[in-house]
């Protein structure tokens, strides 16, 4: 005797007047994304699961990234850590992530200068560049693997993520270095026409 591994036939059986009346409204109204039918199935699953508000996402894999993303996780490898140190307890300094204000005085400001530190910093945004790489190589290996193909956007997401922070940064800093360099003040010789 052979049993299939997901029969979903005497299910339908039962919500198939149903199911073919949502998919005849779909297909009357022509909105296909969005619309009438599917905030009604998120106000649906709202009242089944209890809360106020409910989001219907195109697959499991696009929930598991909403959520990750929203806990900030794979936009650096420092907001990693902080999420990781906050499950496990540990008090840590809050690292700003080099967005739209990198380089700004606050971040200067509070900014350790010790010596691990500065190698800590400078090594992050190549492995965080590493970790783009990586995440790219698994997203070709979702499209090469057709079984895995669901990951594949989920993989795509974080490697564009960990790409951003990390050029972003090492383009910030060269622009800092050319802009200390060339305010960098003259040494004495330099000053033609000076006493």
């Amino acid at each position: 005797m052979s049993i299939p591994f997901l029969d979903l036939t005497r299910q339908y059986a039962r919500i198939r007047q149903e199911v073919e009346e949502s998919v005849l409204r779909v297909m009357e109204s022509g909105v296909y994304i969005g619309g009438e039918e599917v905030s009604l199935f998120e106000e649906e699953a709202a009242s089944y699961s209890s809360v106020s508000h409910g989001i219907s996402l195109s697959s499991g894999t696009d929930a598991l990234l909403v959520s990750l993303m929203a806990l900030g996780v794979g936009v650096s490898l420092s907001n990693a850590k902080a999420l990781l140190e906050a499950w496990l307890g540990k008090r840590s300094g809050f690292v700003r992530t080099p967005k739209y204000g990198a380089g700004d005085a606050m971040y200067a400001a509070n900014r350790r200068d010790d010596a691990k530190a500065k190698r800590k910093r400078n090594l992050l945004p190549y492995l965080e560049l590493a970790f783009g790489v990586y995440m790219a190589c698994c997203t070709v290996y979702t499209i090469v693997n057709p079984g895995c193909i669901m990951a594949g956007p989920f993989f795509a997401t974080f490697a564009v993520g960990f790409f951003y922070v990390s050029i972003l940064t090492l383009r910030t800093r060269r622009a800092e270095a050319t802009d200390l360099a060339g305010h960098a003040p003259a040494a004495a010789g330099d000053r033609a026409g000076e006493p």
